[in-house]
Formats: C-alpha cells, sequence, structure tokens
C-alpha cells in the first residue's frame, strides 16, 4: 500500500503553521484562491440537537409528571379549559405515583410487623392523600389578588389565602402550625387598613391588634416565648381565647388616639 504523493506531505493547519501558497503561473493563470480559508460550521443541525433535546426533555417531564415546563406554558395563551385539563393530568399522574409508593411503603411496614409480631401483627393501612401542590406560590398569590379584586365572596378568599398558607409552609409542619394559630388570631385577615379605616363599624380594639399585630406577636413571643409552644396542654379554642386576652391588654397600653380607626 502507497500512501497518496498529494495527501502524503500535507498535515492538519492549526496555530502556528506555515501555509504555502504557489504565486501565480503567468497573466493567463493567475491564481485567486485565499491563502487559508475557514469553513463555517453548519449552523443548522447542531441547533436541531439542542432543540430536539429539550423538547424530549419537556416531554419526559410531562409524561412522569404532568407538570408543563416554563417554555412549554410560555408558547401561547391557553383558555380555562385547557388549565383545567392540565391541572387534572397532573392530579392522574401524581396519584398513580403516590399509589405506588403507598404499596412499596405498605409492603415494608407488613413485612417489618410481621417479622417482629408474627400473627399478633393486624395490617395497615398507608396514604400519601390526594392534595397536591400543583400550582407555585407566585400563582396562587394572584389568584387570591384576583379573587379579592373581584369581590368574590370571604368564604372563596380564605380558601384561597389557606392555599398561600400551606404553600408558605409545606413540607415543615412546625410552619404550618404557627400559621394557623397566626390566622385564628389576626381580625379583618382579607381587608386591607386603608379599607377598615373607611367602614362605618369597626370594633376599635380588634383595629389597632390588625394595625399593630407583628409588634404583638412579637412581644408575646418575647415575654411569653413561642406562640406554638405556649398553651400546648390547653384546647385550641381556650388558647387562642387567653392569647386574644394578653393582645387586649397591648391595646390597653397604646395611646389613645390610636384606639379607634375613626380618630383624627
Amino acid at each position: 500500500m502507497e500512501q497518496c504523493p498529494v495527501c502524503a506531505h500535507n498535515s492538519l493547519v492549526g496555530a502556528g503553521s506555515v501555509l504555502q501558497v504557489d504565486p501565480p503561473r503567468g497573466a493567463d493563470s493567475p491564481n485567486l484562491r485565499e491563502p487559508a480559508g475557514i469553513i463555517a460550521v453548519e449552523r443548522t443541525s447542531l441547533d436541531w440537537n439542542v432543540e430536539e433535546t429539550e423538547r424530549l426533555k419537556d416531554e419526559l417531564i410531562k409524561t412522569a409528571t404532568g407538570k408543563l415546563t416554563e417554555k412549554s406554558r410560555t408558547t401561547g395563551a391557553i383558555n380555562e379549559d385547557q388549565v383545567h385539563s392540565n391541572y387534572e393530568s397532573q392530579t392522574n399522574i401524581l396519584m398513580w405515583i403516590a399509589g405506588n409508593f403507598e404499596k412499596i411503603h405498605k409492603f415494608v411496614i407488613d413485612t417489618t410487623a410481621t417479622l417482629m409480631y408474627g400473627e399478633r401483627y393486624v395490617g395497615c393501612t398507608v396514604s400519601y392523600g390526594t392534595e397536591f401542590y400543583l400550582q407555585d406560590q407566585a400563582s396562587v398569590t394572584q389568584e387570591y389578588i384576583d379573587a379579592k379584586d373581584a369581590g368574590l365572596p370571604m368564604y372563596i378568599l380564605q380558601a384561597k389565602r389557606n392555599q398561600v398558607d400551606e404553600l408558605q409552609s409545606r413540607n415543615n409542619p412546625q410552619e404550618r402550625q404557627r400559621l394557623y394559630i397566626l390566622r385564628q388570631l389576626e381580625p379583618y385577615q382579607d381587608v386591607t387598613l386603608d379599607v377598615l379605616v373607611n367602614l362605618p363599624s369597626v370594633d376599635a380594639n380588634k383595629f389597632v391588634i390588625k394595625l399593630n399585630f407583628s409588634t404583638f406577636v412579637n412581644r408575646f413571643e418575647l415575654e411569653y416565648g413561642n406562640i406554638v409552644e405556649w398553651g400546648s396542654a390547653l384546647d385550641l379554642k381556650t388558647k387562642i381565647d387567653r392569647i386574644n386576652q394578653i393582645f387586649e391588654t397591648y391595646v390597653a397600653e397604646q395611646p389613645a388616639q390610636t384606639a379607634s380607626p375613626t380618630a383624627s
């Protein structure tokens, strides 16, 4: 096997290489080629590979979780029915995933308990629930604001507000319990202060509590300790009533001109 006599003397051109260009042979045959050229990268094929990888990734996420990626959600406007359809798809897939994990969990408990207790073991039930976090906190908060601006009933606002609290405290039982207690303590939760001032009939003490709610909570915890742990041996109603009584003492210490929302 012999090497090509032309190619054998050629090598890859790189940094520091010397490229020899033959001079023109005459006026009738000028050498018009560039001394060194650049072969441009064929961009279309490279872009297709990147886009196809992203498409497959989005499809995998959608199939496994039912959740649309940010890119898929912003490709165009979708109507209300499509929104409900997306949530229904996500719920069905998450229910299927949760069901399989429940079976695995139950099998582990049944096996362990049977080995430990034998025939004395009766059985167990494992349920991961049917409520899932299908929206982020920003979207749920915006829904609450829209519902409030639209003048929807208070029970709708309460449901939306509870969703915000759940997303705020997810995976944190201590924070969830704290928000639940604060929700029982704050008066006029769905009414802003500027609206509350102009209402014809408002309880003066509740107005002051709402106006200074964060301050009162901070002072209570400074004096009595964590608001969740305080009074843990009491039933919830008694605990809330006693905290409100302490807040009332804080109200009594406020300057007289702030004791009424209509005071000048």
